[in-house]
């Protein structure tokens, strides 16, 4: 079982190159470059619908690929973590993030239903001036 297969033929040539300094942790992350935007999305893509199914012991079920992040992706994600931080500092320890549709939600553990997370998440808004202003539920 190797991560080979989730590589298409059609890539074609790849660059990648590891991401940070070697440390005790674990690996390194791999960032890997793609000729085209479309191949890239479609790899993650791929890639992302059949972990799902792999079994429960399969090595490839520690890997994780990702897309790059625009700088404000990037920064609506840093909020979503700095507001659980703060919740969390303020004895709200039930909590944890969860993704849905590329965008993090704070939500209760073990809650999975939308209409739940809809409900007890923390929504940011980008205006049009490019400011994060929390939205109301």
């Amino acid at each position: 079982e190797t991560i080979d297969q989730y590589f298409p033929k059609i890539v074609g040539n790849l660059k990648s190159i590891r991401i940070g300094k070697p440390n005790d942790r674990g690996p390194r992350p791999l960032k890997v470059f793609f000729s085209s935007k479309e191949i890239a999305h479609k790899l993650v893509s791929d890639f992302i619908k059949n972990a799902r199914g792999l079994p429960p012991d399969s090595r490839l079920r520690s890997v994780t690929m990702t897309r790059d992040r625009t700088p404000l992706e990037r920064e609506s994600i840093r909020l979503v973590y700095t507001e659980l931080d703060n919740r969390k500092k303020n004895r709200k320890t039930d909590l944890t993030i969860n993704y849905r549709g590329g965008f993090p939600f704070i939500v209760p553990f073990g809650h999975r239903r939308p209409d739940a997370i809809m409900l007890l998440t923390l929504h940011l808004s980008i205006q049009k001036t490019n400011k994060y202003q929390p939205a109301t539920a």
